[in-house]
């Protein structure tokens, strides 16, 4: 192992502890400060622990490969992600902004940006749903290319800041909301 892996371990450790503390002792054996997967088996390497959080990190991951066209694609959503969208949308006709002009639908597309164009192997949509009509309908999907290369770590550390990103302003929006509702009544 490098320098340089170690302080992306070090750095993802940190992430995923900030983002979710629960996860983070539920994967990571504090002794060894390696993941632990149900086998018990220990994950030592960088790539081994981006995948592990990767996979572990949003409720719901789907990952689907096409030969023909030379693509991977991993889908991610979660409870979290669906809650931000809606509360987006609650806000926007609170306001009455459509989604198109919504700054929250906005500013997701701003961090999707922001974490995930670092390749050229490595495109990313983003669909959000004010009103979604089945579970996990909004979601996170980063196609990846096969004959490019891309940063494992640099995905891993994107999931990690865009989880990030939907905490704070899933926060952010029910305050406005509460604020609202306490000013109504």
């Amino acid at each position: 192992m490098t320098f340089d892996d170690l302080i992306n371990i070090v750095y993802m450790l940190k992430l995923l502890c900030e983002v979710d503390r629960e996860l983070f002792f539920q994967i990571v054996d504090w002794n060894s400060m390696c993941f632990l997967s149900d086998d018990d088996y220990y994950f030592d390497t960088q790539y081994e622990m981006e995948m592990e959080i990767s996979d572990r990190l949003f409720a719901h991951t789907a990952y689907l490969y096409s030969e023909r066209r030379g693509i991977g694609i991993n889908v991610y959503s979660d409870p979290l992600v669906e809650e931000y969208f809606r509360l987006a949308g609650e806000y926007g006709e609170a306001n009455g902004v459509s989604e198109e002009e919504n700054p929250y639908f906005q500013m997701a597309e701003n961090e999707m940006r922001r974490n995930f164009n670092f390749s050229y192997s490595l495109d990313w949509v983003l669909k959000g749903y004010a009103k979604p009509k089945r579970e996990y309908q909004s979601r996170l999907v980063l196609i990846v290319y096969i004959d490019g290369c891309v940063d494992v770590c640099g995905v891993a550390i994107g999931l990690l800041r865009m989880y990030r990103f939907f905490q704070e302003k899933v926060q952010e929006l029910k305050e406005k909301r509460n604020g609202k509702e306490a000013a109504a009544v």
